[in-house]
């Protein structure tokens, strides 16, 4: 966390098994951006870095955290969003994008229904 303020990169479907090393990786031992072969690009509003393999971002300010025992969920207000024009009309549109997600564990999903297993 880059001055509480951070970046929603939306991967496709196509970036699943990097978006599970990236979810499931601590990056204290390792730098994520190396080892998943993506790339960091500038923000145009804060500090921490859009992935440009990802065809949308949304650049948000901590607001807000709620510490939940083991897990801290941050609440972000958005202040920039950039990428595919299609996808961004009123807010990121699954129809245009093949979106992906990690639901825990070695389950994904991808917004065009398909339930895909990655992982070790």
């Amino acid at each position: 966390m880059f001055n509480n303020e951070f970046v929603i990169n939306l991967p496709t479907k196509e970036l699943l098994e990097q978006v599970w090393a990236v979810g499931t990786w601590s990056g204290r031992n390792v730098d994520k951006f190396q080892a998943t072969g993506l790339t960091p690009i500038p923000a145009d509003v804060v500090k921490p870095p859009r992935i440009a393999e990802c065809p949308t971002h949304i650049e948000c300010r901590i607001i807000d955290t709620l510490d939940t025992g083991d897990h801290t969920i941050f609440v972000g207000e958005v202040v920039a969003k950039s990428g595919d024009p299609d996808a961004m009309r009123d807010g990121p549109s699954t129809s245009a994008l093949s979106l992906c997600s990690i639901l825990g564990a070695r389950n994904s999903s991808a917004v065009a229904n398909e339930l895909t297993s990655v992982g070790i």
